[in-house]
């Protein structure tokens, strides 16, 4: 299996990794992350960061690693860009970003959740900054204004729209408006994740629109998880079809392994689990190649 697993990685696409620099402490910094990446023969990554655009260190990294496509984006958390500001989208799209994701730590969802639980980095990453929740949805039911300008943005560049740390309610109401605008390429992030926990039944519903769901195996590995299998996510990939679904590690964190390692871990995990390896091909490799571009 992990032979297999080994032979894998070399060509997959890893959406979700988080590096340094960032105001907490990251593993690998952008550039030992990209040698990590190139010496495990993958395709291309994702530089996240939850408080600062990326898409402009990763152009740094690419020049130094050109072997391996490194993109980056914009999460849309208060004070790393204004919130819902759709002059910080423009920018980060004319710098190349491929991803923006919908607010993370400023998410309502996200402040809610760790008032009663907190893992791995979640809590940490929010330390010193006012709770202000960047609200998505307005009280009629529908997407805000300003978040209106950003798909329609989204939708021109053909870029990834990602749902962020939203809860089930407003990620169906965000889908349902992003589509209407054009949006082509919707990323619903971690459904898996406890923070998150959408139902099966809402991961097909919304699969059946057009948006990929986002499995990550930091959902399972993350302090005070330690009670959750892999089964959960390989249970969740058969439910929903590997079709409908991209793997990426979250990975970034100083307790979880290098980020290509860690890919190759989740799937020695996802074969020992019985998911077939052209199913993991499929979600490593023609799927997210398929949201970036490739």
């Amino acid at each position: 299996m992990h032979n297999l697993a080994r032979d894998l990685v070399a060509g997959a696409v890893d959406l979700h990794i988080h590096a340094a620099p960032d105001i907490v402490p990251r593993l690998l910094d952008d550039l030992g992350l990209a040698r990590a990446a190139r010496d495990a023969g993958m395709a291309a990554i994702v530089l996240k960061s939850h408080h600062m655009l990326t898409a402009d260190r990763a152009q740094i990294a690419q020049k130094v690693f050109p072997e391996v496509k490194l993109f980056g984006g914009l999460a849309l958390n208060l004070p790393a860009c204004g919130g819902l500001n759709p002059e910080a989208v423009k920018v980060a799209i004319r710098m190349g970003a491929k991803i923006i994701w919908l607010p993370t730590l400023s998410a309502a969802n996200h402040i809610a959740g760790i008032r009663t639980k907190v893992t791995g980095n979640l809590g940490v990453m929010s330390s010193g900054f006012k709770s202000q929740p960047v609200p998505v949805v307005s009280d009629d039911g529908v997407v805000r204004p300003e978040l209106v300008e950003i798909l329609e943005l989204i939708a021109q560049a053909d870029i990834v729209l990602a749902t962020g740390h939203l809860s089930v309610p407003e990620i169906k109401v965000v889908v349902n408006a992003a589509v209407a605008a054009g949006v082509r390429k919707i990323l619903v992030n971690h459904p898996e994740l406890w923070l998150i926990g959408m139902s099966v039944e809402d991961q097909r519903e919304l699969a059946a629109k057009g948006p990929v769901m986002e499995m990550c195996i930091r959902s399972v590995t993350a302090p005070g998880n330690e009670h959750r299998s892999p089964m959960l996510i390989a249970d969740q990939i058969r439910a929903v079809g590997a079709r409908s679904v991209v793997m990426a590690t979250d990975f970034g964190q100083v307790d979880s392994p290098p980020a290509p390692e860690g890919m190759r871990w989740y799937m020695a995990q996802m074969l020992e689990c019985g998911i077939p390896p052209e199913d993991i091909e499929l979600m490593t490799k023609v799927n997210p190649a398929k949201l970036l571009g490739l």
